[in-house]
């Protein structure tokens, strides 16, 4: 009974809503309620939005009360209000949560019957399409549905086209049907009320796909905001056709196995779309707010994915990439390196006390191989790790029985900091996240002076290169009357260099150098 009038109580505080119907065509959907009214897509969009901070209001204004959503489920509305402001930032289950209460709403509070929701989901809008392929093929495979989808269809089909148009996915459709049950239909218009309301918009879906894609960009091509002309969209009015422009707005990059691919059947629709995307994926974080003083802020989520996001004046357009990790499994250097000459030699430098510099440009799997040193150094010695503004190693999950501790670099926390608490942790080999500034690489240098070993990862395209800007970067950070001794320093402090590459979606170590004491760059192994 008392399940019950829970229920009765959240849906009468649900009753008090009022709602406007505001007559915008929005994305051109239509969905019919009962007979005479009809509500189009950014309509309904609204009164989502407005359900869900009406929902959040009153739970902060009633914070006893806890009743639960449904009688026959476990979900009160402490745990919706919580998903709701959590749902971007990887909290398990947060976005399943919201989805289901705004199916509730639109079925129980809007009383949309099947006619109404088949209206809303046009089978030639390749956005709404690829969420039903995702959700249907994942029917098969949960979370892997996108991996099925270019595994099986588009990877053929784009090849190395390097990008993903309209009709591939409209050919997609075609190849493995749009037909759905009209729960599936209720369960797909819900879940894109969700990425439209609080979610990730037009990308939403493809953030917590596993298995596939890497990286996701935002805003990373085209003609941004304030570089328009507007004189291009008045042609495009007069004469009835397409815009000849691709703006920041229209711009969404994937990075599938280290290539890069254009996904240009999406659009944002507008700037501020855009922007409230970006602001969604950092409102759980602990970097303070983007503002015109703060324009740019990396971090991480709680599922492990990077956030790096930026806007003007600092870039030329809001931008916003996520780095996921998820294609990455735990694996050892047999099974990452081919070539059995490179696996002996990082063999012999991942058990000696050398430390070791992982360098490549992006994408060529640095973290990977870092993590799998990792695992074989982990078995017997403890490993410490120091990262900066975000988690990427991810140690605890990729390597759950070593001894392992990991500390964030910030503004708040900076490396000195960092250091000399590590240097309490009994740590006997480092992880240092990638050198990307001369105090990351005195803090590698600081360490080595007390760690048995330390690995890092880096952009270098020389060994030279490396030995030269860890040796500047001593320098400026005083101490040294002349750069010889903050050259021996860092010749001291860099013994192996392991260079990767990736060639059209094919990494592969390039080369092993060897920095001897006197400075000189043997080769350990070079590819043939």
């Amino acid at each position: 009974m008392k399940g019950t009038f829970d229920i009765i109580i959240f849906f009468a505080a649900l009753t008090g809503l009022v709602f406007l119907l505001k007559k915008v065509s929005g994305m051109g959907r239509n969905i019919q309620k009962g007979q005479n009214e009809t509500l189009y897509f950014d309509d309904l969009k609204n009164m989502v939005s407005e359900m869900l901070n009406d929902y959040v209001s009153f739970s902060d204004r009633h914070p006893e009360f806890t009743g639960k959503l449904r009688e026959n489920t476990d979900i009160t509305t402490y745990s919706v209000t919580r998903s709701i402001r959590e749902c971007c930032s990887g909290a398990g289950g947060a976005r399943e949560v919201v989805c289901e209460l705004i199916k509730d709403y639109l079925r129980l509070e809007l009383k949309l019957d099947a006619e109404a929701v088949r209206n809303a989901l046009p089978e030639d809008d390749p956005v709404t399409v690829m969420y039903h392929l995702i959700r249907k093929l994942d029917c098969e495979n949960v979370g892997y549905g996108f991996k099925i989808l270019w595994d099986d269809f588009l990877r053929g089909r784009v090849g190395n086209g390097k990008s993903i148009e309209k009709q591939d996915i409209i050919a997609a459709k075609e190849y493995f049907g749009f037909s759905a049950s009209d729960e599936e239909r209720a369960e797909l218009l819900s879940e894109l009320l969700y990425a439209y309301t609080v979610g990730l918009g037009a990308v939403d879906v493809l953030n917590w796909q596993k298995g596939c894609i890497e990286e996701i960009q935002l805003g990373l091509s085209g003609v941004a905001k304030g570089l328009y002309d507007y004189r291009d969209e008045l042609d495009v009015y007069y004469s009835g056709g397409k815009s000849r422009k691709v703006t920041s707005k229209d711009s969404v990059h994937v990075v599938i196995a280290g290539k890069l691919y254009r996904l240009s059947f999406i659009t944002f629709g507008t700037e501020d779309e855009v922007i409230r995307i970006l602001r969604n994926l950092i409102k759980d974080s602990v970097s303070p707010e983007l503002t015109r003083k703060n324009p740019m802020i990396v971090t991480d989520t709680a599922d492990g994915r990077r956030i790096s996001v930026s806007r003007p004046p600092f870039t030329d357009a809001w931008t916003g990439l996520i780095r996921k990790f998820d294609t990455v499994r735990q694996t050892s250097i047999e099974e990452l390196v081919e070539d059995r000459n490179a696996v002996a030699v990082l063999n012999r430098i991942a058990s000696d006390n050398g430390n070791v510099a992982i360098t490549g440009e992006m994408a060529t799997g640095k973290t990977t191989l870092l993590r799998a040193m990792l695992l074989k150094v982990g078995e017997e010695r403890s490993i410490r790790v120091l990262e900066s503004e975000s988690f990427e190693l991810n140690v605890r999950e990729y390597l759950p029985d070593a001894n392992s501790l990991t500390l964030r670099i910030s503004e708040e926390y900076p490396e000195d900091t960092a250091l000399a608490f590590s240097k309490k942790t009994t740590g006997q080999v480092f992880a240092v996240g990638e050198i990307c500034s001369p105090a990351m690489a005195n803090l590698v240098i600081n360490i080595s002076k007390t760690a048995t070993k330390v690995l890092f990862t880096a952009h270098y395209k020389t060994t030279g290169d490396m030995v030269a800007d860890f040796a500047s970067a001593r320098i400026n950070a005083g101490g040294f009357s002349d750069g010889r001794a903050a050259y021996d320093e860092a010749v001291h402090t860099l013994k192996y260099d392991v260079h990767l590459t990736n060639r059209k979606g094919i990494r592969r170590v390039e080369y092993i150098n060897e920095v001897a004491e006197d400075g000189s760059i043997q080769c350990l192994y070079k590819a043939s």
